[in-house]
Order: structure tokens, then C-alpha cells, then sequence
């Protein structure tokens, strides 16, 4: 369906009406969420999803991925005139699941990432800072499990590619720190990065 059809914007402006009965449900329905409210959604209906781009290489792989935030009893309160303030997560999680060929077969990775906005909020303020700010580590997942109460199924913890890396703590010393795509780790007991792998395909 073309991202501007009048089907598919009527499906936006109806998932925006939706937002505000889901978290009624929320308020009445889930633990921890009774003073829930919603800050904002979207101002206008774009059509962001019709500028695509054709990157040099498709891949023929399924992606999933899966996020959501760090809560912590430490975390900031933030709110705008007129309403009322909420705590606002200083870290966020985010679980990448793909697959890959080799050999004949397919393989399964999993990476764990956390991004941290401390140090940016308390030096820019909120809605002011570039996701280039963010301090972003990739950590075992069972790491973040442990730190969320989130559990992943074991598939996911037996494809994760630092799954046998020793379990750091908040902010050890040992956490893998990602300064850009070349940092990412890419493979299970091995230094194989992503610049490292692209560099040898090309």
C-alpha cells in the first residue's frame, strides 16, 4: 500500500486514537502503571515511510529488534508547564536478532546494547541532544535481564555473541564501549567487527 493512500493515513490517524486507550487499559490493568500518561504523539500525519533509499547491497536476512528502557529509582523527573512530571529513564535497552548464512547454514546472532543519556541530559537538557551523545555499550543480554526483570527465551541467550563474556557490573570497566560500527562485535569468541567484515566483501 503507498505510504500516502488515504487507507493507509486513515490507519495512522486511528493507531493515534489508539494510544490513549491503550494506556487507560495500562492505568487500569498493569502494576506500576496507574499514574501512567502520555507527553505527545506526533503533531502531523508525514509520510516518512515513502522516502526510501536503495543502499548498495540488499540483504536477504530478517531482522528483529526489541527495546525499551532502564528503569531506576535514580532516574530524573521532567515535565512541561501545565503537567504533571514523570521520571524519565537516563538508559534504555535495545536486543538486535538476525540471522546469517555459512557454509550452507543458517546462523542465528543475537546482540545486547545499552544506551546511556546521563552525562547529555545533565550537560543539554532534555529534547536537545544528538543520539551521537549517547554513551552506548554492547553487553551480554542475560546482563540485561538481570538489570530489567525483561526475560528473553534461550534461543536469543544462545545466539547472543557475548553470551560467554564475564557479566559486568552498572558501568564496569570491561563493558564493550561502542564508538561507532567498527566497535560492534559481530561473532561469538571472535574479534570480527562490523568495518572489519565489510572491509573483506568489498
Amino acid at each position: 500500500m503507498p505510504p500516502i493512500a488515504a487507507r493507509s493515513l486513515a490507519l495512522t490517524a486511528k493507531a493515534r486514537r489508539q494510544v490513549h486507550q491503550y494506556v487507560e487499559l495500562w492505568r487500569e490493568e498493569m502494576p506500576g502503571f496507574k499514574d501512567a500518561n502520555v507527553v505527545q504523539t506526533g503533531f502531523s500525519l508525514g509520510i516518512r515511510e515513502s522516502r526510501r533509499i536503495r543502499g548498495l547491497k540488499t540483504l536477504d536476512g530478517r531482522m528483529v529488534v526489541l527495546a525499551g528502557p532502564v528503569l531506576s529509582d535514580d532516574d530524573p523527573t521532567h515535565g512541561y508547564p501545565g503537567e504533571k512530571p514523570i521520571q524519565v529513564p537516563m538508559r534504555y535497552w535495545k536486543v538486535v536478532l538476525c540471522t546469517s548464512r555459512s557454509g550452507g547454514r543458517t546462523q542465528r546472532h543475537a546482540y545486547g546494547f545499552v544506551f546511556d543519556q546521563s552525562v547529555v541530559v545533565r550537560t543539554f537538557g532534555y529534547e536537545k541532544m544528538n543520539m551521537d551523545d549517547f554513551e552506548i555499550h554492547q553487553v551480554p543480554i542475560a546482563e540485561i535481564s538481570d538489570e530489567t526483570g525483561v526475560t528473553f527465551a534461550a534461543s536469543v541467550l544462545a545466539a547472543d555473541v557475548l553470551k560467554n563474556g564475564a557479566r559486568e557490573t552498572r558501568r564496569g570497566p570491561n563493558r564493550k564501549r561502542i564508538t561507532g560500527l567498527e566497535s560492534v562485535v559481530l561473532r561469538s569468541g571472535s574479534a570480527d567487527t562490523f568495518m572489519k567484515k565489510a572491509k573483506q566483501r568489498s
